[in-house]
């Protein structure tokens, strides 16, 4: 948003450049008024300084998101200075940020729910993770601690491991290190 000309009031500039490239919602665009109307940023620059809005503006090839931080230079004379960001990658950023946590979200009901299943079913469920330089580690599921006798104690995933591998037949234990 860039002004037409260079001068004018503040208010000129706030209703004929940054109201019209908001987004078609004429609620948004009258928060927007309010958030941004000279009374209110000198009224904030009482609880916080920069006073900052952020705004949502629609162009041709999409949203875009800007801020508008405000100074105080002096407050007698009610005299600001008004940065513009564009915070548009920031709130893209932001946006996929929060869909991939909505995503995880789901995924970890969904396994809740599966993992719920099984353990209905009486099914012993485990994974082993093997990492250079690192302890092998087993996680298992209630029924499966069952089976290997671990129940009511508060074990490590190593320990769990330690566990398992602990009941290994003798004969057996060339066979698993192999595979």
């Amino acid at each position: 948003i860039f002004p037409d000309k260079m001068h004018g009031s503040y208010n000129e500039y706030l209703e004929t450049q940054i109201i019209p490239a908001l987004r078609d919602d004429e609620g948004y665009r009258q928060k927007i008024r309010e958030a941004m109307s000279l009374e209110t940023v000198f009224e904030m620059f009482k609880v916080r300084e920069p006073y900052s809005v952020d705004i949502e503006v629609e162009m041709e090839d999409g949203s875009f998101y800007k801020r508008f931080d405000f100074y105080s230079v002096d407050p007698e004379s009610e005299y600001c200075i008004v940065l513009k960001t564009d915070t548009t990658e920031l709130i893209r950023e932001q946006k996929k940020q929060e869909e991939k946590a909505r995503e995880l979200e789901y995924s970890k009901e969904e396994l809740a729910d599966a993992e719920g299943t099984i353990a209905d079913a009486g099914f012993g469920l485990w994974h082993i993770v093997l990492e250079d330089g690192k302890e092998p580690r087993m996680r298992a599921n209630a029924k499966m601690m069952e089976l290997l006798g671990l129940t009511g104690q508060d074990l490590t995933e190593e320990e769990v491991y330690a566990g398992w591998y602990s009941r290994i037949h003798p004969d057996d234990i060339p066979s698993v290190q192999k595979s």
